[in-house]
């Protein structure tokens, strides 16, 4: 409750006014009643005012308790996407790439491919050239030229100097496993000495369990094929494309399927053989002089490990996350 002082203060203007100035002019029972009142008036403010600061209080605590639930919310999706150790390379930042949840162990961030795959169909979309198979001989000179010397190619497995004449064209995921959707990407289709193309055929890429690239002595093949698989099982994933860590399964049974060498071995050897030359090389002639889109397992290798690292344990060790 108010002081008399408040009390006095609360009261009309008018009533003050004649209280002062006029004694005896208002009876004590007015008087009363005048003070009466407005200790009424004053007790009803006082119970708005606690009414407004319990209202208030009320709010903080109800914003307070939201900012706690936000606050629990965020540590638990950092706490579960730190929960497996997943490398976060310049590509996912640069393109600003939100990652997938990583609560389970064995896992393919299928939510970082679908982001990829969307942002290089735009690009691919927007290509003033128009790839034909047969034309892409025609690219070649630019894409696989020969460093040492500009009127040759490389052929592609051997890394050998030579002319288009020699070669045909290699489908590094081969059509009839289910690649067709990709026979007109540059990234895909490459020159290859005839001899090479013959001996690879359509074989599932492996070591002892598949065909190795590294077969005609060029071991830098091996992580330079393997960033071309990741490519397509990222770009061509609507096609039906993926990755499994099989052996080799079969490419002409009833069960055939649209996958293309071991998983836990191209991861091994996207590490163990970097980014050659040539790769950067070819990706910036697509990018630069024919408006296409990039192989991003190229420009940040990193990423394959991000999205296929924690597949199973074999894929973990070949990735050093075990």
């Amino acid at each position: 409750m108010k002081s008399k002082r408040s009390v006095l203060l609360a009261l009309p203007l008018l009533a003050l006014i004649s209280a002062c100035t006029t004694p005896g002019a208002t009876s004590s029972s007015e008087e009363a009643s005048i003070v009466a009142s407005s200790e009424e008036t004053s007790l009803s403010e006082s119970k708005e005012e606690s009414s407004e600061e319990t209202s208030l209080s009320e709010r903080k605590e109800e914003s307070s308790e939201e900012s706690s639930s936000i606050e629990s919310s965020e540590e638990e999706s950092s706490s579960e996407s730190s929960s497996v150790n997943v490398p976060i390379g310049p590509y996912i930042q640069e393109n600003g790439y939100k990652i997938g949840s990583y609560s389970t162990r064995y896992y393919t961030d299928t939510y970082l491919i679908e982001q990829i795959d969307k942002d290089l169909d735009s690009v691919a979309s927007k290509c003033v050239t128009v790839f034909s198979y047969k034309g892409l001989k025609n690219i070649f000179p630019y894409t696989d030229v020969d460093p040492n010397d500009s009127s040759k190619i490389l052929s592609f497995y051997s890394g050998k100097s030579t002319t288009f004449a020699s070669c045909n064209r290699e489908h590094v995921w081969p059509n009839s496993r289910k690649g067709e959707a990709t026979e007109k990407d540059p990234h895909v289709i490459r020159p290859t000495l005839t001899s090479e193309n013959s001996a690879r055929g359509n074989n599932y890429f492996g070591e002892s369990t598949g065909w190795d690239p590294a077969s005609f002595n060029n071991p830098k093949y091996r992580g330079i094929a393997a960033r071309i698989i990741f490519y397509c099982a990222v770009r061509y994933q609507d096609s039906g494309l993926y990755l499994d860590d099989e052996n080799n399964p079969s490419s002409t049974n009833d069960n055939q399927r649209p996958t293309m060498g071991k998983l836990s071995k191209l991861l091994e050897w996207n590490i163990k053989y970097p980014v050659d030359e040539t790769e950067i090389t070819r990706n910036s002639v697509l990018v630069n002089k024919y408006k296409w889109n990039c192989n991003p397992f190229i420009l940040d290798p990193t990423l394959a490990t991000t999205i296929w690292g924690h597949y199973n344990a074999a894929c973990e060790a070949a990735c050093g996350l075990a």
